[in-house]
């Protein structure tokens, strides 16, 4: 991955694997994605989301 600030909505939808030119149904699901890559991306760079998220799956 490189840096979220190098990175077009347009890559961010070819690396999930999302046409961006194609307009389907499924573009709701795309911004789903894309907000899911983007929580996942905050929680791999601060350390406290990391640990909260250890702990839960450890209690789970």
């Amino acid at each position: 991955w490189s840096s979220p600030t190098s990175m077009t909505p347009r890559t961010m939808a070819t690396r999930l694997g999302v046409d961006p030119r194609s307009s389907s149904p499924s573009r709701t699901m795309t911004v789903r994605g894309l907000r899911s890559v983007i929580v996942a991306w905050n929680m791999r760079r601060s350390p406290e989301m990391r640990e909260e998220l250890r702990g839960r799956a450890l209690r789970a």
